[in-house]
């Protein structure tokens, strides 16, 4: 009892922690902003419980999921866990567009509310209605987050959580002093940071049928005209499709190599291990995406705020 509170617990912790550290960022890089550094701090300030509310109000519904999922998975549902999981995405649907409309017709009465400083409610209006118009990433993130932790994989929903953060941070100079996009610089960089995240996420809790497609994907690019193996995680292992290892094989051969599946597993969430003379390369989902960090920020800059 005394490893698995260990196990689950700490990454629990440190996700939680984590997500403390997109405010910590933005009012650091924003505290040093040559022009409006006081009253860009004084609107994130305001913003904050309002974002609190959003992340608890996620994880909430998050909790109660995960739950009610393990019970479930503990029991051998699989159809009904199966349903627990749609109904929980469902209700984040329902959570964004309440989040929707506040960022559109809410936030500025609220920020108002607060303070008479014009620069303050410029500033305020601007970074919230951000977050709250594009708050999916969060929201969808923390249901996630809590879906994995339900299986018991809590390490990996902390990877996620960090690949957040560490975006966000490299995002916030280059939004706010890069692109001289101040407090409404900040926003857009939490929110990237939260839709990166999600993405990872998401791409783990994929059906069997589009999730081994992916990897199928990923195979044919990395595979090599030589001798190796291919190491998956136990839970791919277990429930790879049948005729998987074949397809596999056979992009080996096209590509004039030898690809054997081994009956090894690695401590990977998604993705794979290639192994060609000895050396291992990393094609876990979580490296992929780090790899394809910078292109991945672009892509969805260009996509929200474009």
């Amino acid at each position: 009892v005394n490893k698995l509170m260990v196990q689950m617990g700490i990454p629990m912790i440190l996700s939680m922690a984590l997500q403390a550290v997109y405010n910590i960022v933005d009012s650091a890089f924003v505290g040093n902003m040559k022009v409006g550094s006081e009253a860009a701090l004084n609107a994130l300030t305001l913003v904050f419980p309002v974002q609190m509310l959003m992340v608890a109000v996620g994880i909430g519904t998050g909790v109660g999921t995960n739950a009610l999922l393990a019970r479930t998975l503990g029991e051998g549902k699989k159809q009904k866990a199966a349903k627990v999981a749609g109904n929980s995405l469902f209700l984040g649907v329902i959570i964004c567009a309440v989040c929707l409309l506040f960022g559109i017709f809410g936030v500025k009465a609220y920020i108002s509310s607060q303070t008479a400083d014009t620069e303050v409610i410029a500033m305020g209006t601007s970074y919230l209605r951000i977050c709250c118009v594009l708050s999916f990433g969060i929201i969808f993130f923390s249901l996630f987050e809590k879906l994995l932790q339900a299986t018991g994989r809590s390490l990996y929903s902390t990877i996620g959580q960090v690949v957040g953060a560490v975006v966000n941070i490299i995002l916030d100079p280059v939004f706010i002093f890069g692109l001289g996009q101040g407090a409404a610089g900040a926003a857009m960089a939490t929110v990237i940071g939260n839709v990166i995240a999600d993405a990872c996420e998401r791409v783990k809790n994929l059906d069997e049928e589009k999730y081994f497609g992916i990897l199928k994907n990923m195979a044919e690019k990395y595979l090599l005209p030589r001798e190796g193996e291919i190491c998956f995680s136990k839970k791919d292992l277990e429930r790879m499709p049948a005729g998987f290892r074949e397809e596999i094989k056979s992009l080996a051969q096209k590509k004039g190599g030898v690809l054997e599946i081994s009956g090894e597993t690695r401590n990977i969430d998604g993705g794979f291990i290639l192994i060609y003379g000895g050396i291992e390369e990393n094609c876990s989902i979580d490296a992929m995406f780090a790899e394809k960090r910078d292109e991945l920020l672009d892509q969805v800059r260009k996509i929200l705020f474009a």
